[in-house]
């Protein structure tokens, strides 16, 4: 079953970037999202639908939905490369989970999009329309099997019914010539005759009969009724008035034909007075001689009788235009003022928003210094803090629960929140609401903008401190659980970026999904996100990413053979540990320990650490020591090991 996603790129120092990724039913929430970052933001972004095809282990990626400024780009038509169909799209830069675990991360900016849409009738489309088509084309020839069998089957039934009717015609009409024999009323004589033209009458009557009902060929004999003509046309004199249009391809020819007879009748008689005609092949009103000069009417035309007639509907026929034409312009006067008067009239949002907008900006000024890049913890405790304050500024005004819902989705996405997060808490709020942990927050909102509303200055002031209390690892809800993490990276992609351009770039970032994401799959991982040049997914356990790994390095190593002008190289690194799950991400050391391992990991191989050694006990994977390694955020120096899958390091592992 094909998987899709969309994903949401936008346009910045001379490359596209992955900004978010929204799941297939929430296309129309990443394009709001995307005209609204477009507008307020001024990057050109776009919407990439992704599809990904399990059975083939391929993937089709198509631009769906661009803003303008994304269209007035060079690539607009060639972001996946010269063939490539473009629809258009627009992105967003923000923070909700667009790069690699906090610590030490690579976020998905400054790297280029990662897929590239293929043209129709290619790859798994193609195979599918190719096995329709057969199938197509063997129903068909099933159906011309049943419909000959079918006539088979008629006609010997046919044939059947038929030998039976002269078995029974026959035998009847020998009964009755017996019993007239016998009065006396027919002589006694050879009946042989008789009774074989009885049989055969009966048998090819009853067999005409039977197949030309199934199959009605008596209508090959039915001879098509005569067309049915009127009466010729009559011949205009062409002294009368020119036909109007609808004439003209009705009389021309008679016209034609009468002139022809006047000028063999002038010739005969020495009189060279050639009528002529004009356009349309109509005697002119003013005939001339054969030296083309034209001699002035002797006698002006009869006017028609009902002249006055045409002229009082031609004046009412103008009268009801006139009408018709004053009404419409009525109406569209009304709608443009309908128009103006709605556009004048303020909706139930517009009457709080620019409050509303104002305390978020006190409060996002507020809380910058210490606070310049929210994580995901910190991001939801802002909601629920917005969430509070929200919810009091609209129950002051009196307004319906929608419009509040409404104005805190438009807040939160000017936090950095993207439109499926939003929509989600949005839908939660009940639930967030009765919860004891997330009190604290929504009441924190709810007092700043009572003292907002009072006229109390420096509102927001205490933001800041609240949100690293709310940070605390005591503050957090989730509970920690064990987790197998897998990171990748393609090594020097801003490189490859420049030396193949973007849609170079595009098909070496594809080559990478194709192969990571096909493992993921097999060996029952789950993507986490994509961070632009990686793919962070987990594993139910070591063996499993090892084996993940070992496929995704081969698949690789394929691409590079197949397709030597576009190489790509890959680093991969495998972690087991505690973590936090927390909106579809996660968080924990064991998260940032899989990112620095990754780092560390030579080009072209994978590297794990030591737990994952010892879960890998007993089974057949063999590893390579690499040494003790210092990594940033981690306390102590760890062990990392090589994943040995090549001859190379079958050959090491022998000296060893």
């Amino acid at each position: 079953m094909a998987i899709e996603h969309f994903e949401i790129y936008y346009f910045q120092n001379g490359r596209w970037h992955v900004h978010a990724r929204f799941e297939a039913e929430e296309r129309e929430i990443a394009i709001e999202e995307t005209k609204s970052v477009e507008a307020n933001l001024g990057y050109p972004a776009r919407v990439i639908r992704e599809t990904f095809y399990p059975e083939t282990n391929t993937t089709e990626e198509v631009v769906t939905y661009q803003g303008n400024r994304a269209k007035k780009i060079s690539d607009s038509d060639t972001m996946f490369g010269a063939n490539a169909q473009a629809g258009g799209s627009s992105a967003k830069s923000g923070s909700g989970g667009g790069g690699k675990a906090s610590g030490g991360s690579k976020s998905g900016g400054g790297k280029p999009a990662r897929s590239t849409p293929r043209p129709e009738g290619r790859g798994a489309g193609s195979s599918a329309r190719q096995q329709a088509i057969k199938k197509d084309a063997n129903k068909q020839k099933q159906k011309t099997r049943k419909k000959a069998k079918s006539a088979f089957l008629t006609v010997l039934t046919g044939f059947a019914l038929s030998l039976l009717v002269a078995v029974i015609g026959s035998v009847a009409v020998t009964l009755i010539l017996f019993q007239l024999v016998e009065a006396g009323l027919v002589p006694n004589g050879n009946r042989n005759p008789l009774l074989f033209g009885t049989f055969i009458l009966l048998f090819f009557g009853s067999a005409f009969m039977h197949l030309n009902k199934n199959f009605n060929f008596m209508k090959l004999f039915k001879k098509k009724p005569k067309e049915k003509r009127g009466p010729a046309p009559k011949t205009v004199p062409l002294a009368q008035k020119k036909p109007t249009p609808r004439d003209a391809s009705d009389l021309a020819d008679a016209n034609i034909d009468e002139l022809a007879k006047r000028v063999k009748a002038d010739d005969a008689e020495g009189d060279m007075t050639v009528p002529s005609l004009d356009d349309d092949g109509f005697e002119s009103d003013q005939p001339s001689d054969k030296s083309g000069d034209k001699k002035p009417k002797e006698k002006e035309k009869e006017k028609p009788k009902d002249e006055k007639k045409e002229k009082a509907e031609k004046k009412k026929e103008e009268e009801r235009k006139k009408k018709e034409a004053e009404k419409k312009s009525k109406q569209d006067e009304e709608k443009r003022k309908a128009a103006e008067k709605k556009k004048k009239e303020k909706s139930p949002v517009d009457t709080v928003k620019p409050d509303f907008l104002k305390f978020l900006t006190d409060a996002v000024t507020s809380i910058q210094a210490e606070h310049p890049q929210l994580n995901t913890f910190s991001k939801f405790g802002m909601n629920l803090y917005m969430c509070g304050a929200c919810s009091t500024i609209c129950q002051a005004k009196g307004l319906a629960n929608d419009v509040m819902l409404t104005l805190l989705k438009n807040g939160l996405g000017l936090i950095g929140t993207n439109a499926s997060s939003a929509q989600s808490f949005c839908d939660d709020i009940p639930t967030h609401g009765s919860n004891p942990r997330y009190a604290g927050m929504i009441q924190a909102g709810s007092q700043a903008m009572q003292n907002f509303m009072g006229g109390q200055p420096n509102i927001n002031a205490g933001l800041s401190g609240l949100l690293t209390e709310w940070n605390l690892p005591e503050k957090r809800a989730a509970v920690p659980n064990m987790f197998t993490f897998l990171f990748t990276d393609i090594v020097g992609s801003t490189a490859m970026t420049q030396r193949l351009g973007n849609a170079g770039a595009q098909k070496a970032v594809r080559a990478h999904n194709d192969a990571v994401r096909g493992a993921i799959q097999q060996y029952n991982g789950r993507e986490v996100k994509h961070t632009g040049d990686g793919i962070m997914a987990t594993f139910p356990d070591g063996p499993s990413a090892v084996a993940a790994s070992i496929q995704m390095l081969q698949g690789v190593v394929s691409h590079n053979q197949a397709s030597p002008d576009v190489p790509v190289e890959i680093r991969v690194g495998v972690n087991t540990g505690e973590a936090v799950e927390e909106e579809n991400d996660f968080f924990g050391q064991a998260v940032q320990m899989t990112a620095r391992i990754c780092d560390k990991a030579a080009d072209g191989h994978a590297w794990v650490s030591e737990i994952i050694v010892d879960a890998c006990q007993g089974q057949k994977f063999k590893f390579l020591p690499r040494g003790e390694f210092e990594m940033k955020g981690i306390e102590k120096p760890k062990s990392l090991f090589e994943i040995a899958w090549t001859d190379t390091h079958r050959d090491e592992l022998a000296d060893l």
